[in-house]
Order: structure tokens, then C-alpha cells, then sequence
């Protein structure tokens, strides 16, 4: 994915969830999301560049793992299943929610000009309807 020549000045919200519609995560209006369990996502970008994306829950700090961009689909499913709000999780679309991390972790390799990127709530819909995000923010420019 080569995006840095589409992203020209400074981005409003809808820019970020159009941007984040972009590599795999549906987007749309939060009231769809409801009470479907939430997880965080975010970027951390070093300064000499590498990047880790981290998973976990919203009301957790101890519950994140961190893992160095980029990844394919079996590690971000051990991401998904080694979480301990996985219970939460339940009857909800993991493979979307995977697909998502996993997605996330090769926009972080190749967009470098991303110097954070947080998904305060991804909304997990019930399975086959995918994951929402709900809340994201963006900062561009160097780390």
C-alpha cells in the first residue's frame, strides 16, 4: 500500500475514518456500533522508524500486547486470542477484528509519514457484520 502522496495537508475526522475505511475497517455513524464489545488499537512509531502496533482493551492497561509491524493474519489472531477480555469477545466477528490488526499492522510499515494512530474504540460486531471504528485519531509527520 502506497498512500503517502494522497494526503496533502491537515486531515479532519471524516478524512480519518475515510482513510481508515481504506485498509479494512468498515466505518460509519458510532450509534451503529451500540454496546458491541470495544477493543483499542494504536500505532507506536519509533524514532528510527520501525513501528509496533498494540491490541487490547479499553478499561485495561495490562491487557495489550505489542507486536513489530508488519504481521500477517496468524499472529494477529494469536493477538486477538491471547487478550484476556477475550470472553467479552464472544459470538463477535474475530475474524474481521484480526484482519483489522493485521491490516493495521502493514499500514504502519508502509505509511511512514503516520507518526501515531489510535483507535480509542473498535466496535466488534456480531460475526459476519465485521468491526467499527468508532473514535480514531491521527497525527502525521515525524514521531
Amino acid at each position: 500500500m502506497k498512500l503517502a502522496s494522497s494526503f496533502v495537508g491537515e486531515l479532519g475526522d471524516s478524512d480519518v475514518k475515510q482513510f481508515m475505511g481504506m485498509f479494512g475497517i468498515a466505518t460509519a455513524q458510532p450509534e451503529q456500533a451500540g454496546d458491541a464489545p470495544s477493543i483499542r488499537m494504536a500505532i507506536h512509531r519509533l524514532p528510527n522508524g520501525a513501528a509496533a502496533v498494540i491490541v487490547g482493551a479499553i478499561d485495561d492497561p495490562a491487557d495489550k500486547i505489542a507486536v513489530w509491524a508488519p504481521f500477517g493474519m496468524d499472529r494477529a489472531r494469536a493477538m486477538v486470542v491471547g487478550l484476556r477480555c477475550r470472553a467479552i469477545l464472544e459470538g463477535r466477528d474475530l475474524a474481521a477484528l484480526a484482519h483489522t490488526v493485521s491490516n493495521l499492522s502493514w499500514f504502519a510499515h508502509e505509511a511512514p509519514f503516520v507518526a501515531t494512530l489510535d483507535v480509542d474504540r473498535l466496535a466488534v460486531m456480531e460475526v459476519g457484520q465485521g468491526a467499527l471504528a468508532v473514535a480514531v485519531r491521527a497525527r502525521f509527520g515525524p514521531p
